[in-house]
């Protein structure tokens, strides 16, 4: 579930920091996460997160946060 969440902000452009606070973990937590999560979808940049978000539904180009 955290990395799902992780995968979401980070897609939305939080910073680790940003995303650190929202979920009250430390920065290196959320780059484990993500780096977990990038290991699991065999992604290298965070530019093919936010690719991958939009085309499985988990951000859409019309989600508030990202204006």
């Amino acid at each position: 579930m955290r990395e799902r969440e992780v995968l979401r902000l980070t897609a939305r452009g939080f910073s680790n920091a940003e995303i650190a606070g929202r979920l009250t973990v430390s920065p290196k937590t959320v780059d484990t996460y993500r780096s977990r999560v990038m290991t699991k979808l065999d992604l290298h940049h965070r530019s093919e997160l936010v690719g991958y978000a939009l085309r499985h539904g988990i951000i859409g180009t019309t989600d508030p946060e990202l204006g």
